[in-house]
């Protein structure tokens, strides 16, 4: 059987085998590109293996190869074996160039076509040698120069040159400037690796190719210690550090090195575990505590982040207010100030123990804030350090917090109507009252104008609104139990 027929066949085979994957594709996916290989220069007898492995086609389905002796030296009786396979070979018998084509199809009838020249070399003849250099890591975005100036000629001949980026990384859009230049330059613009083959020519023969490879990384950026806020502590405390707020630029695990700068003369102090994020130490004297950090992501080392402990004696404590009297529903917040030997009077409300005597009456959060459980009197203590003091907490009846018109805070009137004001009081344990009959509702200024409005002051009909016989705008006011409110009345 020919070769034409043997090709025919093969491709209605794959247009049969393609009907069952003729599904949506891009058109980028369904080109079907052919690549011959490149061009080889080799001594006359020897056989040359033929490469149409990088041809190109649909993602799905399969591909015919037919190579093609288009030409060949006269007298040749050269021949390509196996034409429909991926790599066949070529006698080359006698000196000379031998043109060979190959034609790709797909199983939809598309093709494409690539020639190659195979240049066959008189016994004697030696062909140049290609250097590509020497690979190269670099990082992401660098202009790298290829260098292809250490290649030569046997007879010192001038050279010509064919560079081809070979692979590339997904998505990068790197390309060559110049293919033809003994230095060419492109842009590593995605992180991978870039392989380049280079061919040399010295006008009679080709050299075989040589590769390289560039990879390109992410550049490195060292992680960023942080050794969290100074602190003043009192001496004989439990200092906590923090250098939870380091971080790495690529979120790399770190890990941690934490080491004293300078202590105090006489102390002792030392790190529970100077690899943790939150170390702990004692501040056994009074005086500042210098500390360090260093952290470190597997490749590079941060810059030193330090932080200062300052810890001084605590003579004396005072809680304010000395007494407090609250209602029902109410909080009450107390501060613990310390009297310090160096430092005088700060406050340490953050960092006292806060308690109450009768938790049916109030209970106290470790800032000194106390929330109402019952009616009672109960004392409230800080202590630190071995110091304490106390403060009084009495809780009654629910007081007023609030106040209001239900109208308001604005609303209208019609002219010739009346309109029955309600004044609702809310209290600390959140409990409402209607207070119209108790509260005293008069106009918001010195009076009302009397050919607009009349509001009623009088029991049994307090908080009623009347409109006289005119438009106008009046603000009015309710008061109770010392709390004032206000309301705009429109008259229309």
């Amino acid at each position: 059987m020919s070769g034409s027929a043997m090709r025919m066949i093969t491709v209605l085979l794959l247009a049969l085998l393609g009907l069952s994957g003729c599904g949506g594709g891009s058109s980028a996916d369904n080109k079907v590109i052919a690549k011959a290989g490149l061009a080889q220069d080799v001594t006359a007898g020897n056989v040359v293996t033929l490469d149409g492995s990088k041809s190109t086609g649909p993602s799905q389905g399969l591909l015919a190869y037919q190579w093609t002796l288009v030409s060949k030296p006269a007298g040749s009786g050269a021949t390509i074996s196996d034409p429909t396979t991926v790599n066949p070979t070529l006698h080359t018998d006698l000196p000379g160039q031998y043109a060979v084509k190959l034609t790709v199809t797909d199983h939809e009838l598309n093709s494409s076509e690539d020639t190659i020249t195979v240049t066959a070399l008189p016994s004697g003849v030696v062909a140049p040698v290609a250097r590509a250099g020497v690979p190269q890591n670099v990082v992401v975005g660098t202009l790298v120069t290829l260098d292809g100036s250490g290649s030569s000629a046997a007879g010192g001949e001038p050279l010509t040159y064919d560079w081809e980026l070979s692979s590339k990384p997904a998505g990068s859009d790197a390309a060559l400037s110049s293919a033809s230049v003994a230095k060419p330059s492109f842009t590593a613009d995605v992180a991978g690796s870039y392989s380049f083959s280079l061919v040399v020519h010295d006008g009679r023969s080709s050299s075989s190719a040589a590769t390289v490879t560039v990879n390109a990384f992410l550049p490195q950026v060292a992680p960023i210690a942080n050794a969290g806020a100074a602190q003043n502590v009192i001496v004989g405390s439990l200092v906590t550090l923090n250098g939870s707020g380091s971080t790495s630029a690529n979120r790399e695990p770190l890990t941690y090195s934490w080491a004293f700068i300078s202590r105090p003369a006489g102390s002792s102090a030392a790190l529970s575990s100077p690899s943790a994020a939150r170390p702990t130490f004692t501040a056994d004297v009074t005086g500042s505590y210098a500390l360090q950090l260093l952290v470190h992501d597997g490749s590079l080392s941060s810059a030193a982040a330090t932080v200062t402990v300052t810890a001084d004696t605590l003579n004396a404590i005072t809680v304010t207010p000395p007494e407090a009297t609250i209602g029902v529903g109410e909080t009450k917040r107390f501060y613990a100030v310390g009297s310090f030997e160096t430092v005088g009077d700060k406050d340490i409300s953050a960092l006292s123990s806060w308690s109450s005597s009768d938790t049916a009456v109030a209970i106290i959060d470790n800032t000194g804030l106390a929330a109402v459980t019952g009616r009672g009197t109960t004392i409230i203590s800080a202590s630190a350090a071995g110091k304490s003091h106390s403060a009084t907490l009495t809780v009654g009846d629910a007081t007023l917090v609030g106040l209001r018109v239900d109208r308001g805070p604005a609303f209208s009137l019609a002219i010739g109507n009346s309109l029955q004001l309600t004044a609702t009081a809310t209290y600390s344990d959140r409990t409402k009252k209607d207070v119209t009959e108790l509260a005293s509702w008069a106009a918001a200024y010195a009076y009302f104008r009397t050919d607009c409005i009349s509001l009623s002051d009088q029991p049994g009909t307090k908080g009623l609104l009347s409109s006289v016989g005119r438009s106008c705008y009046e603000p009015i006011s309710v008061t109770y139990g010392g709390m004032k409110n206000t309301a705009g009345v429109s008259i229309r």
